[in-house]
């Protein structure tokens, strides 16, 4: 009997780290960002499909999509939207561009923060590099299984009035990016499950110009 309970006890403790995470130290946190951020540096292009979910409270229920994504080194990111919508979302230096239908709009970067914010920290997210930068964010990290979950809380005025904080999954061997999850200024969360998540592919500059 006592046998019993002290298995059923060490299940349950298994099932709560694998459900809730295990908590990394200090050095355990900083060396797992360190090695994520250093894999993805090699990134030099990434194609992979997303599913996004947003939720809202004055959505009555989730709205979802479907698209592919496109990374190129280092500032060319392409959101293809192909359910519901048909739309696209390139960032290519410091130019933003909207396409929705036959219609292309194009501005700068710095003046289209509203708009571009989520698709800038997008790319941030699969090439790593948000999650090391001390100045914009306060970090914290747990293991999940074969995952990595890193915590963002943001510490810069431009990205508070954005986030109020993020949280990016990270397969722990291969360092890809699985999910995305924005909690955003006044209760909307949008969540970005990537898959199919290729690196190495070759992409043409072209594919980042409207």
């Amino acid at each position: 009997m006592l046998k019993r309970y002290l298995l059923s006890a060490i299940c349950l403790v298994c099932s709560l780290t694998l459900a809730f995470g295990q908590n990394l130290s200090e050095s355990e946190k900083e060396a797992q960002i360190t090695r994520i951020s250093e894999v993805t540096k090699g990134f030099k292009s990434i194609s992979c499909d997303f599913l996004q979910v947003r939720e809202s409270s004055l959505l009555d229920q989730p709205v979802k999509s479907t698209g592919s994504m496109y990374y190129k080194e280092s500032d060319k990111l392409r959101l293809d939207y192909k359910y519901p919508d048909a739309m696209s979302y390139i960032i290519n230096g410091s130019a933003f561009t909207s396409i929705v239908g036959k219609k292309a709009q194009t501005m700068d970067l710095s003046s289209a923060k509203k708009v571009s914010g989520m698709f800038n920290f997008i790319m941030s997210c699969v090439t790593g590099t948000c999650i090391a930068d001390k100045t914009s964010f306060t970090t914290s990290a747990v293991k999940k299984g074969n995952d990595i979950v890193v915590t963002l809380i943001p510490i810069k005025k431009d990205i508070k009035q954005m986030f109020s904080s993020l949280e990016i999954t990270f397969d722990s061997k291969s360092c890809v990016a699985k999910t995305i999850l924005m909690n955003e200024k006044g209760g909307n969360v949008t969540t970005f499950s990537l898959s199919n998540t290729k690196t190495g592919v070759s992409l043409s500059d072209t594919l980042f110009n409207n």
